[in-house]
This record gives C-alpha cells, structure tokens and sequence, in this order.
C-alpha cells in the first residue's frame, strides 16, 4: 500500500476511476457512487494529475478510456473482481461455520443480548448464534463453540478465560424493600417472602447456603416462590413478589436501572467464578477467536455500552 501511494492518491480514487470506466460518464458514475458530479470529475482529476496521463477523452455528455486507461482499467477491473469474489467466499464461509454459544437463560437476556446489537455492527461477516441451556458441558457437541461454566476452571482439555466472580448479594424492588426495610442482618430475612431458584441439574447456591454461610439457621418452613429458571427469578424480584439471590454479574444492568436494589452489605463472594469455556481439542476459527476476544472484553467487569 506504501508503493501504491507513490503513484495514485487513494485506492478510492482507483474504485472511482473502475466505475467511471465501466458507466461511460461521470454522471452516471456519481449517480453509482451516491456523490456529487463535480466529486467523481475532481477525483479522476487528481487520479490523471498524479500519473501524468490523460485516461479519458472527454466527449459530449460520454467520456471514453484512452490508451492508458484501457490498460490501467483493465488491471484495476480484474483485481476489484478478485477482491469482491473473495469477499463473497468469506461471507459464504462464514455463514456456513457460524459461531455458537451455549449459556444459560439468564445470562443470555442480561448479560448478551443488550450487547449483539453493537457487535452485528462490528462484525457483519460472523454469524453468532445464541442457545440457551440449564445443563453445562456441551463443548463436545456438534456446532457449539463456547458455553459459559460456573465453577473452578479445572476442566481437563478445556480452555477457559475468567468471566466474573461470583459475588452474590438478596436483592429486591425498591418498593418491596421500602415496605420491609430497612434489612440490616441475615436474621432479619426469615420472616420475609424469599424467591427460591430451584436448578434442575446445575449446582448453584440455594437460600439455605447463603444463610449457613452467614451463620444463620435457616427455616425450610418460611416457604416463598419457588422457580427453576433465573429469569424467572428476576421478573418475580422486579414484580415485587420478594428477595431473590441476586448473582452481581447477571443483575448488574437491573440494579443500574433501578428495577432492583441490592443489599451489598450482606454480599457473599464465594470463590467461584464464571467461566467462558472452549475445548482444547480442535483448533479455532478466526471468526471465533474474534467472538472470545470480544466477550472477554466486554464482560470482564464491563458494563453494556
């Protein structure tokens, strides 16, 4: 690219010329381009200018390539076709070897998907697919490039990048805890309607977990909501219905914009932590090295933006 600005001011003045050439007028050239007549004429201009070399003669309301132009034209139109066919096999190979992410539901709506939006944007060429799932260890299935582990990190044969801590802290409606306010001890939460996550298959910290951790027996008979999905969970939280365990790096967005409320003095980090996952036994592809970049970036300890 060094050499090629010895010679010509731009590769856009090379497109400009390439659309010229093959329209047959600079009008019809700025109508293609979606610019001004004037600009495509001052373009071909400089382009003229900077190689010495007239590359069109200019008839009424048409202009034609001279000598030079046919032959700087007919180098410049077949490399403009070999970079445009190359771009259409990436796009096909890119649609055909799509990326895909495993994680929970939870995490899908609050930690993903307000950010897809900005990466679509960015990176046009990937196809990113999102699945959700309550089980964990799907890397060895077909077409599954990343998940999203709670735990250790000491999974033979897998690769893992630190996601978030896991800091987990009751959380509620500012209406709710206003009514049963304010809450300064453990001991205070017994008597009130907690919302219970009841995981299927994963292992995750219950109510009576977080209360044995704070020294505090806990009372199985106290009753509250019981759910299986932590979406759930949080719609029950916002609508008011208790005090949910609210996990920082899922509610972070919730609690940002007010639709809940933490009590951070009653947070428990638990040593665990949130792991973006891959196997180890297969080479990756650019696109998905791409896509782990991205989310390392942007979840480590960072907001949507």
């Amino acid at each position: 690219m060094e050499r090629l600005s010895r010679y010509v001011p731009s590769a856009r003045h090379l497109w400009v010329f390439d659309v010229t050439a093959k329209a047959g007028s600079f009008t019809a050239a700025a109508e293609s381009l979606n610019v001004s007549q004037p600009a495509v004429s001052k373009c071909i201009r400089q382009l003229e200018n900077a190689l010495g070399v007239s590359l069109f003669s200019r008839e009424h309301r048409r202009v034609r390539l001279t000598e030079p132009g046919a032959k700087l034209h007919n180098v410049v139109s077949r490399g403009f076709e070999e970079v445009i066919a190359v771009a259409q096999e990436l796009q096909t190979y890119s649609r055909a070897n799509p990326v895909t992410l495993s994680v929970p539901s939870a995490f899908a709506n609050y930690c993903l998907i307000p950010r897809l939006a900005i990466f679509h944007a960015k990176n046009p060429e990937i196809d990113l697919r999102v699945q959700t799932t309550d089980r964990e260890g799907h890397l060895d299935d077909v077409g599954i490039s990343f998940e999203v582990r709670r735990g250790s990190a000491d999974w033979p044969g897998i690769g893992t990048a630190r996601l978030a801590d896991e800091v987990i802290s009751p959380i509620a409606s500012k209406a709710f805890l206003a009514k049963h306010g304010p809450i300064s001890s453990p001991a205070q939460l017994q008597g009130l309607p907690l919302i219970h996550l009841e995981e299927p298959v994963r292992n995750r910290v219950t109510w009576r977990r977080w209360f044995d951790q704070f020294g505090v027996p806990f009372d199985e008979k106290g009753g509250g909501l019981r759910l299986n999905d932590y979406t759930m969970v949080l719609h029950a939280a916002v609508a008011g219905e208790g005090i949910a365990l609210g996990w920082h790096h899922i509610t972070e967005e919730l609690t940002r914009g007010g639709f809940l409320q933490r009590l951070e003095h009653l947070s428990w980090q638990t040593g665990m932590g949130f792991h973006l996952c891959w196997s180890q036994l297969r080479q990756q592809s650019g696109q998905e090295t791409c896509v782990r970049a991205w989310l390392m970036n942007e979840l480590q300890g960072h907001p949507p933006r």
